[in-house]
């Protein structure tokens, strides 16, 4: 089976990947740039040429719900995407195309309705993105992650499979060296990293770093860089200060397993596949919601975090300098309170081989109407 890849979304479909390439041929089609008008290379363009897997660069426009000065640039460059994507689609033949969601899929999602190539959608949050949903209506089948999110979709196609969690996060293969003795913060903006976080921890490192360790991972984005401006901090604290700080543009798949095992606080926003980790691992956390997120996705993730027992959050607007470092030193001496049986509604196991036989399925229904 000849499977295309596609959507923003990297943590789910890198647990798809990882038990279907065993079986599959597998392209990504994905966005090789973080951000419109940045230069630095996304983080599934580096974990594709890690697993060797062919990258198609697709260039298409963001359906934005906030106008920026990429706006209108964007709004023209659907069509180039929906041209990449025919010609890349022609030329692939696959049997079939797996989204992960976002605006990165929807050309090719369109492309692929047009040229007869069965489609599965996976949706990660709670409710439905726009894209996905516009994409939902091209889909021969929608794999969702949480009930809630049932509606926002044709009802015939939609199927339960849970959101996918890295199995990285269950192992430990490379150790970072931390001072011993320390309590240890892991500090994260996703995979393109937060200026909003970089920022405010910027102000506050050296009076963190008087009590704990800190994994501080950036991102790379060249628009503000966050990485040299906070290197430049480190060096000029002093040397056993500079020890309790690890900078990181990211944190790697095989690092992630024992960053998560031995941090006893995680701060960070609250997308769903940073949220779905938190929420397996029952590991304690501190969120700071995007304030533009759409349809509140992010916020309503805190939410439910806070409301399972393994963090709280803080809203942006609300967010101070002296505030954060007092919901620091009050979450590393908060117990948490959750339970299994509490959790396990939100996080399904196996949802990796639950999407992948959904595809194996649309897969083989058209094999069968081929034949017919």
């Amino acid at each position: 089976m000849k499977v295309v890849i596609t959507g923003g979304h990297i943590s789910p479909a890198l647990s798809v990947i990882k038990k279907l390439r065993k079986v599959s041929q597998i392209y990504f089609m994905g966005r090789k740039f973080t951000y419109e008008g940045d230069t630095v290379e996304s983080f599934e363009y580096k974990i594709c040429q890690d697993f060797g897997i062919k990258f198609i660069e697709i260039d298409t426009g963001r359906l934005q719900r906030k106008f920026t000065k990429y706006t209108i640039p964007s709004i023209f460059r659907f069509p180039k995407g929906l041209i990449k994507s025919a010609v890349s689609l022609k030329k692939l033949m696959p049997d079939i195309v797996l989204c992960f969601g976002g605006y990165i899929g929807l050309p090719v999602c369109v492309v692929a309705y047009l040229q007869k190539i069965p489609v599965v959608l996976h949706e990660q949050t709670q409710k439905a993105g726009l894209s996905n949903t516009i994409i939902s209506y091209f889909a021969d089948k929608v794999c969702i992650s949480f009930e809630s999110s049932r509606k926002y979709f044709p009802a015939d196609k939609t199927v339960l499979t849970g959101n996918p969690v890295r199995e990285e996060i269950f192992e430990v293969k490379e150790n970072l060296t931390v001072p011993p003795g320390l309590k240890i913060i892991y500090i994260t903006g996703g995979s393109g990293g937060s200026h909003f976080i970089n920022s405010q921890i910027a102000q506050i490192i050296p009076e963190i770093l008087e009590k704990y360790a800190v994994i501080l991972q950036t991102g790379n984005s060249t628009a503000f860089d966050d990485f040299e401006t906070l290197n430049k901090i480190k060096n000029n604290l002093e040397k056993d200060l500079q020890g309790r700080l690890i900078l990181k543009h990211f944190i790697l798949p095989h690092q992630i397993g024992w960053v998560y095992k031995n941090a006893d606080l995680v701060i960070g926003r609250s997308g769903i596949n940073t949220v779905s980790e938190l929420i397996v691992l029952h590991k304690k956390c501190l969120l700071i919601p995007l304030p533009h997120a759409q349809l509140g996705e992010q916020l309503d993730n805190a939410r439910l975090v806070e409301k399972l027992g393994i963090g709280e959050y803080l809203e942006q607007k609300d967010v101070t300098p002296k505030l954060l470092v007092e919901q620091i030193n009050k979450m590393i001496s908060k117990n948490i309170q959750t339970s299994k049986k509490d959790t396990d509604k939100y996080v399904f196991k196996d949802s990796d081989a639950k999407i992948i036989n959904v595809l194996k399925s649309v897969y083989e229904q058209k094999k069968a109407a081929q034949k017919i």
